[in-house]
């Protein structure tokens, strides 16, 4: 080991890196139709797993690929930088929460919804911790960033995540 890294573990997080790129440039051009989605959860209810898989859209396979690596990440970090490990995590909070307000704009803005979302994206990236610093509040960028900051900053974000999921599928059923 070097640097308290496991070998290996660079050309992972590089990997890492290229899936989360990946994931948000795939959830901004694929098309997020609410009647296919609602398809693949009846195929997947109905336990049709080869045709739900064979379904998948790149921003989907994209995702799921990122959180496993992510998360394998996060499992080699935890030993060597808490904080570094639980910034990872945090990450793919905010991702889950990206990823489903692409799908949630979708439904509500059509056509539109993908540069509705990046709009969204933007004011929770930029805006709203430029408003935090203005306001004196710096120590609460971990509500929107994902910042080094604990357990704090990943029950922030994926608090945030399953909220957007939740309403995206509450969308996507309707």
């Amino acid at each position: 080991m070097t640097a308290g890294f496991y070998p290996g573990v660079t050309p992972l997080a590089l990997a890492g890196l290229t899936l989360l790129s990946s994931t948000y440039s795939m959830a901004f051009l694929e098309p997020k139709d609410p009647v296919r989605l609602r398809w693949l959860g009846e195929q997947l209810r109905a336990g049709r797993w080869a045709r739900t898989f064979m379904a998948l859209d790149c921003w989907m396979l994209s995702y799921a690929a990122t959180l496993v690596v992510g998360l394998i990440l996060a499992v080699l970090w935890a030993t060597t930088s808490a904080a570094l490990s639980l910034s990872v995590l945090a990450l793919l909070g905010f991702l889950t929460r990206d990823v489903a307000i692409f799908v949630l704009m979708r439904g509500f803005a059509g056509g539109k919804g993908d540069f509705a979302a990046l709009a969204i994206l933007g004011a929770l990236y930029l805006l709203m911790p430029m408003i935090l610093n203005g306001a004196g509040l710096r120590g609460l960028d971990f509500l929107f960033l994902p910042t080094v900051s604990g357990f704090a900053g990943v029950f922030a974000a994926w608090g945030q995540g399953g909220a957007c999921v939740l309403w995206a599928a509450r969308r996507i059923t309707r």
